[in-house]
């Protein structure tokens, strides 16, 4: 899933960090790699957010348009 790798980047990109010579420019990169990736990271689960919220919603309006009468009866496709 995306947003897994996501927060798994953040914890690798450290641990690199964490061994980058200081004379590597990567010692000067990888911060910023990491503040983009934490940005993409709270935008993703801003809108994940949203369209879970979304989901919900259009559920609701489903549920309150089914119409149930004592006479309905329940049926299954299964083979039990």
């Amino acid at each position: 899933m995306p947003m897994t790798h996501l927060a798994r980047y953040p914890l690798l990109l450290e641990a690199v960090f964490e061994h980058t010579p200081d004379e590597c420019s990567d010692r000067h990169n990888i911060p910023k790699v990491l503040t983009l990736i934490c940005g993409f990271r709270s935008e993703t689960s801003r809108e994940a957010g949203r369209a879970e919220n979304t989901s919900r919603v259009n559920l609701l309006q489903l549920e309150q348009q089914l119409l149930f009468r004592p006479d309905d009866h329940v049926v299954s496709t299964s083979n039990e």
